[in-house]
């Protein structure tokens, strides 16, 4: 039981206890669960009238790299990458691959509005297939609005008529 009226859970699953070694893989291991609630943040409303701003961090997500559409419990690049954002004033960062392709926020999935289609980076890119940019995308659908995973290459975000990021917290920040 918790004091908190609005949450978001956070659930955790582990491969269990290795016998042996820390590290080592155990297929016999029964998995640890874990379920922590904490309150939904308190966001400044500007964000949402003004936009918020974000940086690029480039090539830190690198394209082929199976992990990162895996959620896991290994945050040190978006936890770094989050401090960066913070160090320059900005809300999010947002990770770009070697070639300079946008891939995902550090904690969000990204999206553009350009040439009347709604566009995100598509899933075999380094990102989070994540169920806010599902939902965002299955809204599209059924209002009738063109959207596509296509790749977005960095360079061209200066052109594009809008950019927003999504997460479960966030839902929708411009």
């Amino acid at each position: 039981s918790n004091s908190l009226e609005n949450a978001i859970l956070r659930m955790t699953v582990s491969r269990g206890s290795a016998l042996g070694s820390p590290f080592a893989l155990s297929p016999g291991a029964d998995p640890v669960a874990a379920i922590v609630p904490r309150a939904v943040p308190v966001y400044d409303e500007k964000w949402k009238s003004e936009g918020a701003s974000a940086i690029l961090v480039s090539g830190w997500r690198m394209s082929g790299n199976e992990r990162y559409r895996a959620k896991s419990g290994n945050f040190l690049d978006n936890i770094l990458a989050s401090n960066l954002a913070r160090e320059s004033g900005a809300t999010e960062a947002l990770f770009t691959t070697q070639d300079g392709l946008l891939a995902e926020g550090a904690v969000s999935n990204v999206f553009v509005f350009s040439d009347g289609a709604v566009l995100t980076p598509p899933a075999d890119l380094p990102v989070l297939d994540g169920i806010t940019r599902q939902a965002v995308l299955e809204v599209c659908d059924g209002l009738g609005i063109p959207n596509f995973e296509k790749t977005i290459h960095s360079d061209s975000l200066g052109k594009v008529d809008e950019m927003w990021v999504t997460n479960t917290g966030w839902e929708l920040l411009p």
